[in-house]
């Protein structure tokens, strides 16, 4: 059972109702045990900064709430990395996963910014040497229904990564 890369799980990143109902929708995931473990990123901005990258969505955040992760994925999550961009340092990832002895083979992931930092860290993720594995239904676009479907064609088309697409 493949462990599952969770990004940017931020209730104040779910600015469309499709990714409220996909946060939710992972948190039950996170709680089922469906994984061997639970990894999550946190988008902070570059020093601490939102309003230091062009995304739309982080003038939409106000306060401590810009950086709370969903309660659950929280609460459940073994390590969660903070990133200043869209992708994660996946040789962060790499590192630590061959650290406690797991295999870098397959790594699912999930998010509600498919088409952006999902898309991102998968193609890091990818020249990491880790094999991603995006879960669609765990997966939404603050673009809607069109830029999640676009999101993962190219991920599918790109580095196979998307089962059923």
């Amino acid at each position: 059972m493949p462990g599952l890369l969770v990004i940017d799980p931020q209730p104040c990143l779910a600015v469309t109702r499709g990714q409220r109902r996909v946060l939710g929708r992972i948190g039950r995931t996170v709680e089922s045990g469906a994984y061997q473990f639970v990894l999550a990123t946190r988008f902070t901005g570059r020093g601490g900064r939102w309003d230091s990258v062009p995304i739309g969505q982080a003038t939409w955040c106000a306060g401590a709430e810009r950086n709370a992760l969903d309660p659950v994925v929280r609460a459940n999550a073994s390590h969660v990395w903070d990133k200043a961009g869209y992708a994660v340092d996946a040789s962060e990832v790499a590192a630590w996963l061959r650290s406690r002895g797991y295999s870098c083979d397959v790594l699912c992931v999930c998010g509600i910014d498919v088409d952006g930092a999902v898309l991102a860290s998968c193609f890091a993720l990818w020249d990491a040497g880790i094999r991603p594995m995006v879960v669609p239904a765990l997966c939404a676009s603050p673009g809607g229904w069109r830029a999640r479907r676009a999101g993962l064609e190219c991920l599918q088309g790109s580095l196979r990564a998307v089962p059923g697409v």
